[in-house]
């Protein structure tokens, strides 16, 4: 009796250790960008469930509207393409990498959402190369990041003023950065933390 009375109050201190987190985001936006053709499939599946138990309202953008496919065969239906995201609807903007990404970091629409939201302040994350998207932008002169260490990714980085570091996740101020799938939980987890504390 006093074993399950002693299980009863810590599973009992643990949600209440949680509700402040969930509180602070509960019914909270989130736009994730992934490339049309080729997203990280763990990335994007891990990324997008902390967000979601953490009551955050997922919406997905790609280039164009349809059935966006990940580089190991996840299919995700676009909400949105990214020339109709309006920042402004959202409480965070999210990019997914992956072998796609690599198309995703030069279009302008793409650094043009990354520039928004980092100009209202909005928590900004990016995982894998899609950092670079972020470097090309212009938002990252400055900040500490991370980024895959492929394609360049930490060179691009540090040739756009960024103070890279080799980690797995960094988070400076309400820009959350991780180095790709491995580390797609913490990404995730990074995220709703930097959204609770808002």
């Amino acid at each position: 009796m006093k074993r399950m009375l002693s299980c009863l109050l810590l599973f009992l201190f643990c949600i209440v250790c949680a509700l402040p987190a969930l509180a602070g985001t509960e019914g909270k936006k989130a736009v994730m960008i992934v490339t049309y053709n080729g997203f990280e499939d763990t990335e994007y599946k891990d990324t997008r469930a902390k967000l979601e138990d953490a009551g955050i309202v997922v919406s997905v953008a790609a280039a164009e509207l349809g059935t966006a496919k990940g580089q190991n065969g996840k299919k995700v239906e676009v909400d949105l393409t990214l020339a109709d995201v309006n920042v402004a609807d959202f409480d965070a903007v999210v990019f997914i990498g992956g072998k796609g990404s690599r198309t995703l970091v030069d279009r302008p629409e793409a650094q043009r959402i990354a520039r928004d939201a980092m100009d209202r302040g909005m928590v900004l994350g990016a995982i894998c190369y899609s950092p670079v998207a972020l470097a090309k932008a212009g938002v990252l002169e400055g900040r500490q990041a991370t980024v895959a260490d492929g394609w360049s990714g930490p060179q691009i980085l540090k040739a756009n003023g960024c103070d890279y570091k080799n980690s797995s996740v960094v988070v400076d101020g309400k820009l959350v950065t991780a180095n790709g799938p491995k580390a797609a939980k913490k990404f995730g987890a990074a995220v709703v933390e930097v959204l609770a504390a808002e």
